[in-house]
């Protein structure tokens, strides 16, 4: 006799959870309270979350774009936390004030920009692509469900949520599905989203491709309402970090300069604005890529994961404007020195 359509599901998730049950494992994380951190979920494992729309009612989305840009340096000299090792700040990329379509006035990327005009230069685009603008994705909403276990659980229960571009493709998805026809985070006839992070032993990184929304749209909750009511939504602008200003960007012009020279991290010149970080391997923490700005009641040094890549040529290479040229052959020495410090 053949089996229901509830039938066959009950088995499939039982199925499902007994596979699952031989490498899922529960963390535990204390962050700052308001922030959900999306890279300690669990591997083979689905959070649950129901986005919200953001604060800004002059923004279109329920999202909000953070660019940054990443500037290795060969250790750090000065301050408490001198080091030989490998650092990295991570700065603010002035295109995230820009509108989109206008020329870049990042000087990481316009001091970058003269190193794509060559193909056949893989040195210089290698180079190039990792100091080239990162993205990833500011959200807020609940959290239905997760095998991530906090210390505490927050008062407000609405959390912010910094989601990597794969995830968010999958996300934004939901714009072109004819099907869904409400806003997926409409209060009464919205859905959630399952972020299902899979990875097996032999992958170096995890995978999120089968995450997905929700069939079935789901009214807020009575304690979801209340929570919004009481607290608000959050404006997600209010977190990009504050625009740099004519100092803040020479700085940052000068920091790029130390670092693609292969300069050390100059706690006397930069300490007070910028903290650097140690580079270790494994998968990247929830707060990769936060700007590196001083916190007057942070440590100034940590390690951190490097940020998920996702580099593009720039569409239009302009004349050679930006710090010194180095040479093909500076850059496989570079390239060569970095190599042997990983191995």
């Amino acid at each position: 006799m053949a089996l229901s359509l509830a039938e066959m599901r009950k088995r499939a998730q039982e199925e499902e959870e007994r596979k699952n049950d031989k490498s899922k494992s529960k963390t535990k994380f204390k962050g700052d309270g308001a922030s959900f951190p999306v890279g300690e979920i669990p591997d083979n494992t689905t959070t649950i979350f129901r986005f919200l729309p953001d604060g800004n009612t002059e923004n279109p989305w329920f999202w909000q774009e953070r660019q940054v840009c990443k500037l290795t340096f060969n250790g750090q000299v000065g301050g408490e936390y001198a080091t030989d090792e490998p650092v990295e700040v991570t700065v603010p990329c002035m295109d995230m004030w820009e509108q989109p379509g206008k020329a870049s006035i990042c000087p990481v990327i316009m001091g970058t920009r003269h190193l794509w005009k060559d193909e056949d230069d893989t040195a210089a685009i290698d180079i190039a692509s990792q100091y080239y603008k990162k993205r990833s994705y500011l959200y807020q909403g609940f959290v239905v469900s997760t095998a991530v276990e906090e210390e505490e659980i927050p008062e407000n229960l609405i959390r912010r949520l910094t989601i990597y571009p794969s995830i968010h493709k999958i996300i934004k998805g939901v714009m072109t599905d004819t099907e869904i026809e409400d806003s997926p985070v409409d209060y009464l006839l919205g859905r959630d989203f399952r972020i299902i992070k899979e990875k097996k032993p032999s992958d170096k990184w995890a995978q999120y491709g089968t995450s997905k929304w929700s069939g079935k749209v789901r009214p807020l909750s009575e304690e979801e309402n209340i929570a919004i009511q009481r607290f608000n939504l959050y404006n997600l602008s209010d977190f990009l970090g504050p625009k740099p200003d004519s100092d803040g960007v020479a700085l940052i012009k000068a920091m790029f300069n130390d670092s693609i020279a292969g300069k050390p991290f100059d706690y006397e010149s930069y300490g007070t604005s910028y903290r650097a970080y140690k580079i270790r391997g494994g998968e990247r923490r929830a707060d990769a890529d936060a700007i590196s700005h001083v916190e007057k009641s942070a440590p100034q040094a940590r390690n951190v994961d490097r940020e998920e890549q996702e580099v593009k040529k720039p569409a239009t290479p302009s004349s050679d404007e930006g710090p010194s040229k180095i040479s093909s052959d500076d850059f496989l020495k570079r390239l060569k020195e970095k190599h042997s410090k990983k191995v």
